[in-house]
């Protein structure tokens, strides 16, 4: 079972590069745009994607590797999307920044309507 006590350097770590992805990414947006929470949330996708992307990497290599492949398959590809199985440390690498932009969305909308009073 995932356990809190076990988070560790770069668990947080990718955490705070998504907040400040989102950070950058909303600033620049609310600019130029006007400010949606629609707008917002998009601007907490990319760390996210960037975070599963990199985990989902990490874990087809790893089966690759378990299943002696020479190169990775599309059934290794789909097996790597079960993030319940990854390692705890690839687990919490992908779920601490989404758990991250979750809080963090509302209170750039908070924010911005504060802002434009």
């Amino acid at each position: 079972m995932y356990s809190f006590k076990n988070l560790n350097k770069t668990n947080w770590e990718h955490t705070l590069i998504t907040a400040a992805l989102q950070f950058g990414l909303t600033v620049l947006m609310c600019l130029f745009f006007t400010p949606t929470f629609e707008l917002i949330f998009a601007c907490a996708l990319p760390g996210c994607y960037l975070f599963f992307g990199r985990e989902h990497a990490q874990a087809s290599s790893k089966l690759k590797n378990k299943y002696k492949e020479p190169e990775i398959t599309s059934a290794i590809t789909n097996e790597a999307m079960r993030f319940w199985q990854w390692s705890e440390d690839g687990f919490w690498d992908f779920v601490l920044p989404v758990l991250g932009t979750c809080v963090q969305t509302p209170l750039h909308w908070l924010f911005w309507l504060v802002l434009l009073k």
